[in-house]
Order: C-alpha cells, then structure tokens, then sequence
C-alpha cells in the first residue's frame, strides 16, 4: 500500500481572503506645492501598510494616480510626494533604492520612477515570478467558491485576482478577458460547471454575463432545495417520526400536532400512541382492544400443523378467525365472545390431521363456526342465545 500523498504548495503575493479587509487604512494628508498658488491644496491618500500586502499596495498606488492625474504630476511630484504614504521600513527601502539609482547627474524620470515601484512589489510579493504564482493559484481549490460567499462577490474576486495577475512581473503572458472569464467559472463547484455545461454545452469561449445569471439560479435554486430538507427533519422531529425520538413525540402531543398516519385527528388523541388516553391498549379507552385484536383474529398455522391460539374479545363485533394448517398436525382454535354480535370461526386442516373448534357466545346474536378439512374433526357449537350458526 503506497502510502506517499503529493501536495502541491503554491505560494501566491495576494489570497483569496482579503487581508484586514474590515479595517479601513490610516490616511495620509500631503500638501501638493503648486507653483503661483497661495494656499496649497491638500490631498487625504491611504497609507500603504505592510500587513495588507501587495494588494494594499496596489491600492495606493490607484488612489495615487488617481490624484496625480488631476494635478497633472510629473517625474518629481511621484518621487516627491509617493513615499509619504510608505510605512517606515518600505520608506527606507524606497530611499536606498533611489539613492542606488539615482547617481549625480542621473534625471529623475516617470520610467524610473516605475521601475523602483516594480522593484518594491516584487520585494513585498515574496515571490521571484509572483504573476505566474498567483494564476496558478487561482487555479487551486483555495480559490473555489466558498460555500457562503455571493455568486457575484465570488466572481468579482476572482476577476480581481487576475487583474492583479496582470499587474504583477512574471514570464506568464498576462490574461485576456476570455481567460478571466474561463477562470472565473472553473473556480464554481464542479457540479455546478456541470450543470451549466449539460446546459449551454462546451465552447472556448464562454459568455461571462450569461455563465454568472446562471450561476446565480444554480445557487438560488441549491439554497430552496436545503432549507425544505431542514424544514422536512425538523417536522419529523417535533412528530416523533422516524427522525424523532421519545422527547420528540412528547413535544408533538404538547404541541398539537397532526397524526402523520391517519390525518383526521391529532396525534395526542390518536388511538395507537401510547401516551393518549385512547391508546388502544388502555382498559379505559374506548378503542380498547386486549393484546392488540381487532374485529377477530388472523390466520394461524403452519404448513405442518399449529396449535391454534386464544383469543378474548370484549368488545368488538367480532370477525373470522382461522387456524389453518396444511399437513398434518393439529389444530385447536378456542374464542370466546361474552359482548360481541356475529363472530365466526373457521379452522382446519388440508391433509390428514386432527383439527377441534370450540365456540362459545353468551350474548350474541349467533356466530358461524366450522371446520373444514379433509381428516377426523369435530365440531362443537354452543348457543346461549336465540339465534343460530349459519
């Protein structure tokens, strides 16, 4: 038995999970110097913060160029004004580099300026080649929708990610749009890519609206289907069903519940549940029925001869009780009926054998009893009332 398991690490500069993503970041208030103004203007940017990584770093650096492109920076406004909104330990590494590549004479220039920035990504990435890290990384199990996330919310991480992606210095060509979007819907359950495949079929290119709209009702559709399941478990629960237990059925009687099996009354009043008081079984019911009879016995026997049974009925009308036994053998059938009205009794034998009934009724208006077989019987009929065995 090989008992050796692969597991692939994959290393990324940015997760799935957005880090300190509840935490708004410390902003930074710069004074932009404009020559022949009085007042200069002053501009709130968020400061770049170790602990958010490289996608913190991105951040600042959009809200950077957003504000450079209103005041129309040049080379030195990015040198100038950029590393104020750096932490310490970022900032002191920014100034070495510029000092490394800044030699007397050397002008500063935008294409500098981007190269220093490049340089300071890859530092914070933690990666040699981070854009080839983080598209395979979003091909992993870690980037799959998490049970609990939007469809929408997902799909914008994901997009996100490969943006970043793209941002990022690597030897991997950077994303098209079709690949994001191929991306984004590998990253759903597999049984969801299914459903959508069986639905639109295959194609390389999918169309990204469409596959999220879809995805959605998947989703929508998913969540209806668990909330009857648990909805379905708690009403077997609180009924004492299958998926209850005694404290269940408790709680269905305090409660009031429907009988799950006759649906005319409710299960407190239902004769075959123990804790009522027309349990079948109690002497004070009116459905009482001793060892669990009904309107006469059922049919005994063997196919090699039986012993017959007892049976006592107080109280009902009465019915047909049988011994029959196929073979030989004997059988012996006793009822006695001291309140019932027409009771009839059939035992007997197919086969050699020797078969008795006895049929005693007190009150009633006759019965019928008989044996039936082709050995020996006998037959006795007792009557103490006016009527007769027919």
């Amino acid at each position: 038995m090989n008992n050796n398991v692969n597991v692939i690490f994959v290393t990324t500069p940015v997760a799935y999970e957005e880090k300190l993503k509840d935490v708004k970041p410390v902003m930074v208030e710069i004074a932009i110097l404009i020559a022949g103004a009085g007042q200069p203007p002053k501009a709130k940017l968020p400061e770049y913060n170790q602990e958010r990584g490289v996608e913190g770093l991105f951040y600042c650096r959009e809200k950077f160029d957003e504000i450079a492109r209103v005041y129309q920076f040049d080379a030195d406004d990015h040198f100038d004004y950029f590393p104020q909104l750096l932490t310490p330990v970022p900032r002191r590494w920014w100034k070495g580099r510029e000092q490394f590549y800044l030699q007397p004479g050397t002008p500063r220039t935008d294409a500098l300026f981007n190269t220093i920035y490049d340089e300071l990504v890859l530092a914070e990435s933690g990666s040699v080649n981070p854009r080839n890290d983080l598209i395979a990384y979003i091909g992993t199990d870690e980037c799959k929708k998490p049970r609990k996330v939007d469809v929408r919310a997902h799909a914008n991480r994901i997009a996100t990610l490969c943006f970043y992606a793209n941002q990022l210095p690597g030897t991997a060509n950077v994303l098209t749009d079709d690949e994001v979007t191929r991306m984004i819907f590998q990253s759903f359950p597999n049984t969801w890519i299914n459903d959508y495949q069986k639905y639109r079929g295959t194609q390389v290119v999918l169309p990204r609206a469409e596959m999220i709209d879809f995805m959605v009702l998947n989703k929508s559709m998913q969540d209806k289907s668990e909330d009857e399941g648990k909805k379905r478990k708690k009403e077997d629960k609180g009924s004492g069903g299958n998926g209850g237990n005694g404290d269940g059925r408790k709680k269905a009687k305090k409660e009031g519940a429907m009988c799950r099996k006759h649906k005319t009354h409710l299960w407190a009043d239902c004769s075959e549940n123990p804790q009522s008081k027309n349990y079948f079984g109690n002497p004070n019911s009116k459905f009482y029925r001793p060892n669990g009879g009904g309107r006469g016995g059922g049919r005994g026997g063997g196919r090699g001869g039986g012993r017959g049974y007892y049976e006592y009925d107080n109280s009902g009308r009465g019915g047909r009780g049988g011994n029959y036994g196929r073979g030989g053998g004997r059988g012996e059938q006793h009822h006695y009926d001291y309140r019932g009205g027409d009771y009839a009794g059939y035992g007997g034998g197919r086969g050699g054998g020797e078969n008795n009934a006895y049929h005693t009724d007190h009150r009633g208006r006759g019965g019928a009893g008989g044996a039936h077989d082709h050995g020996p019987h006998t037959v006795f009929h007792t009557n103490n009332q006016p009527g007769g065995w027919y």
